[in-house]
């Protein structure tokens, strides 16, 4: 979700500026490739939900300024790549409305899930544009965890810190594969089309 909102802003961005967000991006492709596969990868991953038991939408839109003048090629990029629907609101005067109106999206775009995104005052009269990216996924285990299972436990957030919360548990064969410093674990969703890549960094000695 970050990188995409990330490589929609891109188009818009020139010289030093543009070349650092591509360093950023990892971008080795022209331009044009680029934009190009992340909109085929953004279309397969709306497809998944119709040939698999997961439900996962992937919904973009910008928030523009009515009658400043963006560059139509950024906007031509941005929605066609990205398909991002297109809305005209007024920040200058109405910059309430139109933060309310950017929560509503992303709320109905998340199945309620996400609300009140943006909070008050973080939209003015000198908002030009927002771009917004919004995920929405919901799966059910391959293997599925016993609730009687899940008990309290350390949780790390640190080597030095820890807090006390619900930890799930289950014993089954899944994919496993370590290197000198990362432990990965995967976790199929039914139907094995989608699955959940677990990093754990190893502890240092």
């Amino acid at each position: 979700s970050i990188y995409t909102a990330l490589a929609m802003t891109w188009p818009g961005a020139r010289e030093n500026t543009a070349v650092q967000m591509a360093e950023t991006l990892h971008v080795t492709e022209k331009p044009a490739q680029f934009h190009r596969a992340i909109g085929d990868l953004i279309s397969q991953l709306n497809a998944v939900q119709k040939e698999t038991d997961v439900e996962l939408s992937i919904a973009n839109a910008i928030w523009a300024q009515k009658g400043y003048q963006f560059l139509d090629e950024f906007f031509r990029i941005v929605q066609q790549s990205y398909q991002a629907d297109l809305k005209q609101v007024d920040f200058s005067s109405a910059a309430e409305s139109a933060r309310q109106a950017i929560n509503a999206w992303v709320e109905q775009q998340t199945n309620e899930k996400i609300k009140d995104l943006l909070p008050p005052k973080v939209l003015n009269a000198l908002t030009r544009l927002v771009l917004v990216n919004a995920i929405y996924f919901k799966g059910d285990w391959a293997l599925k965890f016993d609730t009687k299972a899940t008990k309290d436990a350390p949780f790390y957030m640190s080597p030095e810190k820890t807090v006390t919360a619900p930890l799930m548990f289950q014993k089954e064969n899944f994919k496993y594969g370590q290197t000198q410093t990362l432990q990965t674990l995967e976790l199929p969703y039914k139907g094995d089309d989608l699955s959940m890549l677990v990093l754990l960094p190893k502890a240092k000695d």
